[in-house]
């Protein structure tokens, strides 16, 4: 792409054209409808932030996000370790949790959660869960395969503590993927928190939606998903420095 003799790189190039591709789009649609206007956005959120209930609304549901990201990590870090040892394990594992998780519509899911446990703060934190355990299970599944056992074989043959084996060597290897999965874990509980709200709870971001929804007020539904939008922001930002945090121990130790 050349302009006014200047050649631009591909990569630049590629950039602008999505920019002024997006840019146009968002004209378009605002043509139509003052929805996507950053003035009607930023009114809408404004509007939100000043609602009595918002601090606490938010707090609800940031404390139902951490719990669910909390349990799938756990349980399905546990589990990946343990199908190491059992390849029939990982099978069993994949065709009855993975599978049919990731193959079934989110929706379904909820409403089954919502059909068996009532309307309550465990089926939010359980449909959460369900829904996106196979995003975290595919991530991991590939970050412990690239475990190097002949070289904790050899730490264990000289004698290296089980520690230093970790500090060393696992931890090191793990940690992009790790974080990698940690971060499309949470960012898809935030998003799917609304459907999980919307469906089960009484208090939350997503019964505000639904709330808002209910009575036709565009603004507050504009307003709240923006408020996640934010918190997904803020999340991503605080991963990736406790990626760079991590990284700069481990791999550069003072």
């Amino acid at each position: 792409m050349t302009f006014g003799g200047y050649k631009f790189p591909e990569r630049k190039t590629s950039i602008i054209s999505a920019f002024t591709f997006t840019l146009f789009l968002l004209l378009s649609i605002s043509y139509f409808t003052e929805v996507f206007l950053p003035s009607y956005i930023f009114e809408a959120l404004i509007s939100v932030l000043k609602a009595e209930n918002f601090v606490e609304s938010f707090l609800i549901t940031a404390q139902r996000v951490l719990i669910s990201v909390g349990i799938v990590f756990v349980v399905g870090t546990l589990l990946l370790l343990a199908e190491q040892k059992n390849q029939y394990l990982a099978d069993i594992i994949q065709l009855t949790v993975v599978f049919p998780v990731y193959a079934v519509p989110s929706l379904l899911w909820a409403l089954v959660v919502v059909m068996l446990l009532g309307l309550s703060p465990v089926s939010t934190i359980v449909i959460l869960s369900v829904i996106s355990s196979p995003y975290f299970f595919i991530n991991m599944r590939e970050a412990i395969k690239e475990i190097d056992h002949d070289l904790l074989e050899v730490g264990q043959v000289f004698g290296v503590q089980r520690f230093k084996q970790w500090r060393y060597v696992l931890i090191p290897v793990l940690l992009p993927r790790i974080l990698s999965a940690l971060r499309i874990l949470s960012v898809f509980c935030w998003k799917a928190v609304v459907l999980a709200e919307f469906l089960s709870a009484s208090s939350g971001v997503g019964y505000n939606v639904q709330l808002a929804f209910s009575m036709g007020n565009l603004k507050a539904v504009v307003g709240w998903g923006s408020t996640l939008m934010i918190a997904i922001i803020v999340f991503e930002l605080g991963i990736r420095l406790a990626d760079r945090q991590l990284r700069k121990h481990l791999y550069h130790p003072s």
